[in-house]
């Protein structure tokens, strides 16, 4: 188990004991539990008890939990409490805006049990009728329970790939290895997935079964079969089996890979079949058109683009100079300055910009102008004592509710560069997300706009912006734009990069780690460079320090 996932086991047990109004001291160490789990580096499963009870908040009785889950994989107390608490209830516990105070009230004093019961009652105005919610707070309550069942049965790229893989790997055992290959959605790429698909050469459904990989097994048309389908054990998510013969195994792979319009002005300009029987990269070689990555195949007129040579070389690891848009324990990060640098350091990069929060987040412990000269003098030390890598002084600083940002401008002056984000009131409306973001983006101290959507993938929806003025404004301002590579965020999205790249814009893959592990997550930063076609020419991680030095000094 991922250490997220144990984390989570600790989240719901605390979640269903206070539904089941049990004791409020034992309640609260399963949220620590929670809280300080989620933030540790190592391999939660592979440790053992002593080392467990060194983590802040885990004594005997937490630890023997984490033991109990990596031996069982489940924790009996757990599955007590589910056993004794509705389905939907459990489920309406992801919804957000219902804290477990509100979702007992509505459980006992409106027998509501399921998602769809509430936004039913939500719609008869039966909130209306309970004390402490008004109507502002039913609306958005139905509003997130009708992005929950859109939502459902989808699943974030990062979160399914691992499965992915076990899953072709599974596959492969069963069929050969050159006989089966991952296609469609997840091959390209997209950051959200319904479902896993495989395309199998010479596929036998009998012969699949008879490996007893999974339970539900079954054609999905009984008397024409065009696919199989199954459901993964771990994430329940749908796998679609597609048959194909060997001699069009290429072909089948670049058809079920998509995107949709990518492959029918292939078919309209070129002779596919005269590539029957040859390999996907082979079938590219005869049309005399460059590889084109299958992230890329969703870019508008791919194709013509490919034609005319105008796909650039796709940014790798090896190319990232620097690490940006990170958070120590100044703010609410759980390594310290110290710590992050000499990590960075010893990953091979050249420098790293330090962005604590500013002190409009105070619930992340954002730094006051006295604790912003601390870290500037800590950070003064610390170069002092490289040679070789460089930390710049920067803060992620909130744009407020009017668009200012935090701080006066003797302490803005100070850094070396500023990102601009919206953290509060993100529930506006077009006009004045607008208003906000434009007047951040104008401000003379802003170097670059952090996740400019606020959206997180299947648990938050993006507050409404116009991209393309909001990318005319950068372009104006000369403020770059952040490719958040958080697996929940990936935000801004591919789709909106190659309109930047044509304003002029230069954007930044930036991990927002709020710890060492996060630093991984440049992999899903650098998969939607790709996909947005960012050349390493745009991309400011990709600067030397020199040049990252000049960047943060020139504005306007």
């Amino acid at each position: 188990m991922t250490n997220k996932a144990i984390a989570d086991q600790f989240k719901l047990l605390g979640a269903l004991m206070e539904l089941h109004q049990e004791n409020p001291y034992k309640i609260k160490s399963y949220k620590t539990a929670y809280q300080n789990l989620r933030r540790v580096d190592e391999p939660l499963a592979e440790m053992e008890k002593a080392d467990l009870k060194k983590i802040r908040g885990i004594g005997d009785a937490i630890a023997d939990k984490i033991i109990e889950l990596q031996e069982k994989g489940e924790l009996r107390l757990l599955q007590e409490y589910k056993a004794k608490t509705p389905k939907g209830i459990v489920e309406l516990i992801n919804i957000k805006g219902l804290g477990t105070k509100k979702l007992l009230q509505l459980w006992q004093e409106l027998q509501v049990e399921t998602p769809g019961e509430l936004l039913y009652a939500c719609q008869e105005n039966r909130l209306l009728s309970l004390k402490g919610f008004g109507e502002k707070s039913q609306q958005n309550i139905a509003a997130q329970l009708q992005y929950y069942f859109r939502s459902l049965d989808q699943h974030r790229w990062a979160e399914v790939a691992d499965e992915a893989e076990d899953v072709l790997l599974d596959l492969q055992e069963v069929f050969g290895a050159e006989n089966v290959a991952l296609t469609g959605p997840f091959r390209r790429e997209m950051p959200v997935v319904d479902a896993l698909d495989f395309l199998i050469a010479d596929f036998d459904g009998a012969q699949l079964a008879a490996a007893q990989l999974f339970d539900d097994l079954a054609p999905k048309e009984p008397n024409l079969p065009s696919y199989w389908q199954a459901h993964s054990k771990e994430s329940n998510i749908l796998l679609r089996f597609h048959p194909c013969s060997k001699e069009r195994f290429g072909l089948g792979l670049l058809q079920s890979t998509g995107g949709v319009d990518f492959f029918r002005t292939l078919r309209e300009q070129e002779d596919l079949e005269a590539c029957v029987g040859l390999s996907e990269p082979a079938i590219f070689e005869k049309l005399e058109l460059p590889f084109i990555w299958p992230s890329q195949r969703d870019v508008s007129k791919i194709y013509w683009r490919a034609k005319a040579g105008k796909i650039p070389p796709a940014i790798e690891q090896s190319d990232i100079q620097g690490m940006l848009h990170l958070h120590s324990t100044y703010s609410d990060g759980a390594n310290s300055l110290s710590e992050m640098a000499e990590h960075i350091r010893s990953l091979g990069y050249a420098y790293m910009g330090i962005t604590d929060h500013s002190p409009s987040a105070f619930y992340a412990n954002g730094l006051k102008p006295e604790r912003v000269k601390a870290q500037w003098k800590e950070i003064d030390e610390l170069n002092a004592n490289f040679s070789d890598f460089h930390i710049y002084k920067g803060i992620e600083s909130d744009i407020k509710y009017d668009g200012s940002l935090d701080y006066e401008a003797d302490i803005l002056a100070g850094f070396d560069f500023i990102i601009a984000s919206v953290h509060s009131h993100l529930k506006m409306s077009k006009e004045k997300a607008m208003e906000r973001l434009l007047k951040a983006i104008a401000n003379p101290y802003t170097h670059m706009l952090g996740h400019p959507t606020g959206r997180l993938l299947l648990s938050r929806p993006a507050y409404p912006v116009d991209h393309a003025l909001l990318i005319e404004a950068c372009a104006k301002y000369n403020v770059a734009i952040e490719i958040n590579a958080n697996p929940l965020r990936l935000d801004l999205d591919h789709q909106w990069i190659p309109y930047a790249l044509e304003k002029g814009v230069k954007l930044a893959i930036n991990t927002d780690a709020h710890q060492l592990s996060g630093l991984d997550h440049i992999r899903y930063g650098l998969q939607m460079a790709r996909k947005g076609l960012l050349p390493k020419s745009a991309c400011i991680n990709c600067f030397s320090p020199s040049e990252f030095a000049a960047w943060c000094k020139q504005k306007g």
